[in-house]
């Protein structure tokens, strides 16, 4: 049998100001014990400083838990370039921050979790609730762990709104994408072999506006709905580092618009007194036009052009989705969701489950 101590948590490593004298001393010590990390400046008046910090160490990956006064930490370029290569990942208890980095900024307040790369520079100001305190838990965690979610997708910077006059309901939107891409191939066979690389960066812009109008019946909602999206790949031209079979493109461009149109429905279902039970479903026809073909020119050093081409974006698809999600109190949601798409020749299926807590 395992003894229940050897799963538990390593003792952790406690910092606190209240066991160091004057909060000049104290921030002193915290800024010595974070300087490969971050700097740390007081948002106030010096005197206010107080931070209290239990730190696990678990293998590659290390877990805080804080609660201080209002601070902020500057992640520089020469702390990046000391080579710490995770990602921070912060849940705000109570209080919130206001991070900056990388294109853009962006405001967490309590129950949000913030994703920070490491590698980048950044800068975060942690508020404090109404008792002048914030509380923070947050996890750093090896690159290697986490990549994978991620792909090469670097930032989305995004819009949305919308407005619901009685049962018209308009939706407008846009987002863009910033990807890098890292390409590594090998070839091989008798008598010749190479590794290629290269990198390179694309751009993806997507805006869409959307206009339904829902209809209320005794048990079920409907919503008939047209959706307009256009979105535009941008591709950066690469030549490949490697030897005789390196590759090069030129510079490239795919802008498809698509047109939606079908019915939703959902009704509910009250199980218990704080249990409900959602169904959703979605029935459309949508068509595709502009660039519905992927193509890329390439060539090899001092050869001729020539082109390839990927698989067709299907003009005519008919799009299904059906779900369900069962609300359980008022804090936790569980669903289960499935969405396809159709078409001559093509087919495209996914199922997805969620859980949702709220605090």
């Amino acid at each position: 049998m395992q003894d229940a101590s050897s799963s538990a948590l390593p003792q952790p490593l406690l910092f606190a100001t209240a066991e160091l004298g004057s909060p000049a001393e104290a921030l002193a010590r915290f800024r010595a014990l974070t300087a490969d990390i971050c700097d740390v400046t007081v948002s106030g008046e010096p005197e206010d400083f107080r931070v209290a910090t239990s730190t696990w160490h678990l293998g590659n990956a290390v877990l805080f838990e804080s609660r201080s006064s209002a601070l902020r930490y500057d992640r520089t370029p020469a702390h990046v370039a000391r080579g710490i290569d995770h990602f921070q990942l912060s849940l705000h208890v109570a209080g919130g921050a206001e991070f900056a980095g990388g294109h853009g900024m962006s405001t967490q307040r309590p129950g949000d979790i913030c994703l920070i790369d490491m590698t980048r520079p950044s800068q975060t100001r942690v508020m404090t609730a109404e008792d002048g305190s914030a509380r923070l838990l947050t996890f750093m965690l090896p690159r290697m762990l986490l990549a994978s979610l991620f792909g090469a997708q670097r930032t989305i910077p995004a819009l949305y709104g919308g407005g619901q006059w009685g049962g018209l309901g308009i939706r407008l939107g846009a987002a863009s994408t910033w990807h890098q891409l890292d390409i590594s191939r090998t070839i091989a066979f008798s008598g010749f072999g190479d590794r290629l690389t290269a990198r390179y960066q694309a751009r993806t812009t997507q805006v869409f506006g959307e206009i339904g109008y829902r209809l209320d019946m005794a048990a079920v909602a409907l919503e008939p709905f047209v959706n307009l999206a256009a979105v535009r790949l941008d591709t950066d031209a690469f030549r490949e580092a490697g030897g005789a079979a390196a590759l090069g493109a030129s510079a490239g461009s795919m802008a498809t618009s698509y047109v939606t149109s079908g019915l939703r429905a959902a009704t509910r279902f009250v199980l218990a007194d704080s249990i409900v039970l959602t169904a959703r479903g979605t029935l459309g026809w949508r068509h595709a036009f502009g660039d519905v073909r992927p193509e890329a020119t390439l060539a090899f050093a001092g050869g001729s052009p020539f082109s390839v081409a990927g698989q067709p974006i299907a003009r005519d698809a008919l799009v299904i989705e059906a779900g369900l999600d069962m609300t359980l109190g008022r804090a936790v949601t569980v669903g289960i969701s499935y969405g396809g798409q159709i078409a001559r020749g093509v087919t495209d299926h996914g199922l997805k489950g969620n859980l949702v807590w709220k605090f």
